[in-house]
């Protein structure tokens, strides 16, 4: 059953992260769709898995955006699939009849004119502004209890800032929204044949010029926390986590840098002997992924951005998840960018944002 509301729209020491399972309350099994920035492919994404019935069959959905912003990716959609059945604005009419949307216009009529005439694949505060909107009411559907995960079509985060995003990007966001201010991180999936390969980052959106002076062994242990939570939260029992080094080869024995010596060794004991982690390292940064996909690993917790994103978008670009990891509520998202180059095209590949989705729908089972 579908719905649809419309709308115009860090830590210094180690702590013990809550599991997302403690809630004393039922959460509810329906899950928000959020349109993403509408200069972008969000709203493409968001139509084609409104189409993929095999996908969201028995999902409760509620869809947060606009509703002119949702039939500007279908028509974007249904136009380069060559569908004989025109996409207008009888098709949420019609499904609305039918029950499998449900069409909330409150606040509606006095923001419609704004939600209309987004640029399209252009930064622009307008779409930043709609975005930081809709993040607004979807939190709001979240603390409610209307929704009980959110996945979301991809930001810009200079569009955000533009629109007067104040925090780092749209994780704080979502932080500050919730009211929440415990330890927080991207953690990045990919599904592969047969499991998942999960890795989060000490460091994240910085200069790599001050990667090395902001770790510690306090942000190393809350990252393979971080990590081991999420794990357990999706069902695993023990999961297996290697550590990266920071320097080439992992230091050579300290020939390359003492980091590892010094701050991520010590860390990785503190993970295993006060939080009972599985966790190894630090291991050379440049096979560890080779290990983790061939199974000797669940999970890998590397040092700054790109020693893990490379990798990850190298094996599956067009599957890769992101989970706004330790947040109160799931938060999922493809691992993808708005690819402004190829917005309005209609060829945009739903692959990842259906693997957000699905991942979504097993961690709120």
């Amino acid at each position: 059953m579908f719905y649809i509301l419309q709308v115009d729209i860090n830590i210094d020491s180690a702590i013990i992260v809550p599991s997302i399972c403690n809630s004393h309350e039922p959460r509810s099994n329906r899950i928000g769709l959020l349109l993403g920035d509408p200069s972008g492919i969000g709203p493409e994404l968001v139509a084609s898995l409104l189409f993929d019935n095999k996908t969201i069959e028995q999902t409760e959905i509620l869809i947060i955006g606009s509703k002119s912003v949702l039939l500007s990716g279908a028509t974007t959609v249904s136009t380069n699939r060559k569908y004989t059945k025109p996409i207008d604005s009888n098709w949420i009419n019609e499904l609305c009849k039918t029950e499998k949307i449900l069409l909330d216009e409150e606040g509606l009529a006095s923001h419609t004119e704004r939600s209309c005439g987004f640029p399209m694949g252009q930064i622009n505060k307008k779409s930043g502004e709609y975005v930081l909107n809709s993040i607004q009411v979807a939190v709001m559907a979240l603390r409610a209890n209307r929704i009980g995960a959110l996945v979301f079509g991809p930001f810009n985060k200079q569009s955000m800032n533009l629109a007067g995003l104040t925090t780092e990007g749209e994780l704080d966001y979502f932080a500050q929204l919730m009211d929440y201010r415990g330890l927080r991180g991207e953690v990045n999936i990919l599904p592969l044949s047969d499991k998942f390969l999960w890795t989060s980052r000490v460091t994240s959106h910085i200069p790599l010029q001050v990667v090395s002076s902001s770790i510690n062994r306090a942000s190393i242990v809350n990252s393979v926390q971080l990590i081991h939570q999420t794990l357990l939260d999706y069902g695993y029992k023990r999961p297996k986590i290697a550590v990266a080094g920071l320097n080439p080869h992992a230091g050579e024995g300290g020939l390359f840098g003492q980091e590892e010596i010094e701050l991520i060794k010590p860390a990785i004991q503190v993970a295993n002997e006060k939080f009972d982690i599985q966790a190894v390292g630090p291991l050379s940064p440049d096979t560890i992924f080779v290990r983790a996909k061939n199974g000797e690993f669940d999970a890998v917790v590397t040092m700054y951005h790109d020693q893990g994103q490379i990798a990850m978008k190298l094996m599956g670009f067009e599957q890769g998840i992101t989970l706004q990891a330790g947040l109160p509520w799931i938060v999922t998202t493809p691992a993808h960018g708005t690819a402004f180059d190829i917005a309005g095209k209609g060829i945009a590949k739903v692959s990842a944002f259906r693997e957000a989705f699905t991942l979504a729908r097993k961690m709120i089972s």
